[in-house]
């Protein structure tokens, strides 16, 4: 459960967009859109961890080097730590 008034903002936001789609009708595709987004945005952060956290643990592990080596850019070949390549860069 949230604490009270954690949630005050976003419901203010929804307040807001209600108001503007009344007053502008012009820009109420743009708000609906803007709701919808505000709300796909909740539900992604309401699961464990979030789905942008999955995606972080799944990069993690996918990474597939040397624990203790590095490679240039994810590709290439490792290098041990504390030794410098040709060109004199470490």
């Amino acid at each position: 459960m949230p604490v009270p008034g954690a949630l005050l903002a976003v419901t203010g936001m929804f307040a807001v967009l209600g108001v503007v789609a009344d007053v502008y009708p012009a820009s109420q595709t743009f708000v609906v859109v803007t709701a919808y987004g505000l709300d796909l945005a909740g539900v992604l952060n309401l699961w464990p961890a979030g789905l942008g956290g999955q995606v972080e643990q799944a990069a993690a592990a996918g990474t597939g080097g040397l624990q203790g080596t590095s490679t240039a850019s994810g590709f290439g070949t490792t290098q041990a730590p504390g030794t410098s390549t040709a060109a004199g860069r470490g």
